[in-house]
Order: structure tokens, then C-alpha cells, then sequence
């Protein structure tokens, strides 16, 4: 998946990200999305390239959400599923424009802000019919890519780009979910060069990029592999 951030400065990458994948075998992903941030055009783009939205609720408060009563959380994802609803009806009925299938036509993912999750949050989803995803792949690339923000030195850009690649692919197997924040105009632009970066590794590696409802599609839970650290034990 693809976490997203703030786009409202118009500073929008969706098109850029969305060419960049296509490049790499029809790449798709999941693009977790804050309802605040999402614009309906950039929706519109996703879908129509057979993305996926997911929910991130409305904004990515630190601590906010983990903290609420079962009501409050229960209020916030709603209101954060009906607008990813309302952009999904829109394009309904409309089929993706690399692969032809139908588009999605519901939400059924959530990535808690941070991951961090409570026992409120949990039963809400459960009731709610949707599923928390976390990924096994992360190296906090959002931290990397805004130090290159601050420091306008092409090596250091190079050097924070390769190591994001790296850190993702030490932990890259069959079946991984991979996170990376989305980029931006100005802010974390330089994610994007890591994600191309990450992308060849996996063409190299015949991994093929999906959402996480092909995934799920190819490996049901319960026949989810293992890791390969894990299987060995």
C-alpha cells in the first residue's frame, strides 16, 4: 500500500506515481487515503487506473484516534467511509483502464494512523466488516525522504533514496506488504525516486505489485505464506 498525505497545496504527485507504475508491469497498490487530504480528481485517477482505496479517517493525528470511545471512532470511520464512498459511486460502473475489471465499489480496508490501534477500534471494525492492515515491509521512508527536504545536497538525496530502497527490500518476501508515504510537490518529492528504485529491485526479483484485495485473492489468509525467518524456525 501507499499511505498519502497532505495534498491541499495542490501539490498533488497522483498522476506522476500513477505513470510510474504503470511503467513497472501494470503495478497497482492501495493507496490508504486521509479524507481530508483526497481530492475527487485524484481518486477518479487512482480507479480509473485499477487502484484501491483504503480508509486512513480523516487526518493523521498522533495518538487521536487509539485514544477515542468505541462511539467516537465508530462516528470517525463512518464519516471517512461514506466520502471515500461518495468518490467510489462516482467512477462507478466505469472499468479501469489498464486491466478492464470493474472497479471497486466499497471500502473494506483500514490502516490505523501510526498503527496503533485499540481494543475499540478493533471491535468497531469487526462489526463494521473491515480489516486493519498493517505491512510487514516499512522503514519509516516519510522520515528519510523529509532530512532531504531540508538538505539540498544531490549525494545526500542519492544516499537517502538507495537506503529506503534497501532497508524495503531486506524485508521483501512473497506475499509482502509493502508501505510507502506518498510523495509530493515539495514535500517527500524525493519518495518517488525511491519507490522507481524499489519497483526495478522487485521486477528483478519477479515480484509482481498488487492491492491488497489481489493479494488476498492469490493467498486467502489461512494459506498465507510464511516468512521465510519464520518458516525456518
Amino acid at each position: 500500500g501507499l499511505c498519502r498525505q497532505d495534498v491541499s497545496r495542490d501539490a498533488s504527485m497522483v498522476q506522476d506515481v500513477c505513470h510510474l507504475l504503470r511503467t513497472y508491469d501494470h503495478a497497482q497498490a492501495t493507496f490508504f487515503v486521509c479524507t481530508d487530504y483526497i481530492k475527487p480528481t485524484d481518486a477518479a485517477i487512482l480507479l480509473d487506473h485499477g487502484h484501491e482505496l483504503g480508509n486512513h479517517l480523516r487526518k493523521d493525528i498522533s495518538n487521536y484516534y487509539c485514544n477515542l470511545s468505541k462511539h467516537d471512532f465508530e462516528r470517525e470511520l463512518l464519516e471517512a467511509n461514506q466520502h471515500l464512498e461518495r468518490m467510489l459511486k462516482a467512477s462507478h460502473g466505469r472499468r479501469s483502464l489498464l486491466s478492464g475489471e470493474r472497479q471497486q465499489d466499497k471500502i473494506e480496508w483500514f490502516r490505523a494512523p501510526q498503527g496503533r490501534m485499540s481494543v475499540a477500534m478493533r471491535d468497531v471494525l469487526k462489526e463494521n466488516e473491515m480489516t486493519n492492515v498493517m505491512g510487514d515491509c516499512y522503514c519509516d521512508d516519510w522520515a528519510f525522504m523529509e532530512a532531504v527536504d531540508n538538505v539540498q545536497s544531490e549525494q545526500f538525496q542519492k544516499e537517502q533514496t538507495e537506503r529506503i530502497a534497501s532497508l524495503m527490500m531486506r524485508q521483501v518476501q512473497p506475499g509482502s506488504i509493502a508501505i510507502f508515504h506518498m510523495p509530493e510537490k515539495n514535500f517527500r518529492h524525493t519518495g518517488i525516486v525511491a519507490l522507481e528504485m524499489f519497483l526495478e529491485r522487485c521486477k528483478q526479483r519477479n515480484f509482481k505489485c498488487v492491492t491488497v484485495s489481489k493479494l488476498l485473492e492469490t493467498y486467502p489468509i489461512k494459506e498465507f505464506p510464511k516468512r521465510i525467518d519464520e518458516s525456518s524456525k
